[in-house]
């Protein structure tokens, strides 16, 4: 299984980094000011994305304190996928209960987005309003509940996906890393096929760009075979929803499965290699 991989973020303070986001491969978290990508060809990779809420540099902390509780899991790409599914809960509640324990009389609070492929499955955990989609046969699709008070009302049929957008609580979370009380994170599994695309993303994203045109400008990034410009299509998503606003900070992270490689691959490596921003397989 290849996984080829790349972020972009929008950060309008840099000095916050109040976006951050992390992959396995990588030694260090990954301020919003910078770009990320790779291509492996392995059975195990683990990708984080973290928006800071109240506190400064939280959304990095949170990202931090993720990639340190997962370094000291003994030998996690050996874990099946219902290990792992237990594993990502502990680690959900691990982060919660350490950046609590650092809050003392400061106020902490971020998202934490997570998604955890083996062999065959992506097991994905999520606490907050960041999300997951998965971009599959040309088709866009939600795989977060967002942990807000507008999405309990849009599933308790009060109010419609549309005038969410605009309703006045919308940013009202119920849940978040660090908040007073315990947390519930969720978890989830599903099965994955080769040209499928995850997208992890913050809110200060989704909130400019509604679900039909995300899906609208993945598809100008594919080719005839099914194949994504990872890394443009990730750079044009946050300059597009910079065109909207530029108050706010926005960070996506696309990851393309693919079971051979393709023509381009050997490409991706060699500028990689080239450019040294990334280990290759």
């Amino acid at each position: 299984m290849i996984l080829d991989y790349s972020g972009k973020s929008r950060n309008t303070d840099p000095a916050s980094s109040n976006d951050a986001y992390w992959s396995s491969d990588q030694s260090d978290a990954i301020d919003a000011k910078n770009i990320i990508r790779g291509s492996f060809y392995q059975k195990h990779l683990v990708l984080a994305i973290s928006d800071g809420l109240k506190g400064e540099g939280v959304g990095t902390r949170t990202i931090e304190l993720f990639k340190q509780a997962y370094g000291k899991l003994d030998n996690p790409a050996s874990m099946d996928e219902h290990e792992v599914k237990n594993q990502l809960k502990d680690l959900f509640i691990t982060v919660h209960s350490q950046l609590r324990a650092q809050a003392s009389d400061e106020a902490l609070s971020s998202t934490l987005t997570v998604v955890w492929f083996t062999e065959k499955t992506v097991i994905y955990g999520h606490v907050g309003n960041s999300r997951v989609y998965r971009f599959q046969d040309n088709l866009l699709q939600l795989l977060t509940e967002d942990h807000t008070e507008v999405w309990d009302m849009v599933m308790e049929g009060k109010i419609t996906p549309e005038k969410a957008r605009e309703y006045p609580s919308r940013h009202n979370l119920t849940q978040t890393i660090g908040q007073h009380g315990a947390i519930k994170p969720q978890i989830d599994l599903l099965k994955i096929e080769s040209n499928d695309v995850f997208m992890l993303c913050t809110a200060g994203f989704t909130e400019e760009m509604p679900d039909s045109r995300i899906q609208a400008r993945l598809l100008d990034w594919c080719d005839h075979n099914g194949s994504m410009n990872h890394e443009a299509a990730a750079g044009d998503m946050v300059d597009l929803a910079s065109e909207h606003t530029a108050t706010k900070d926005a960070s996506v992270l696309l990851c393309q499965v693919q079971q051979s490689r393709s023509s381009w691959t050997p490409v991706i490596h060699r500028l990689l290699r080239e450019t040294g921003d990334a280990q290759v397989a």
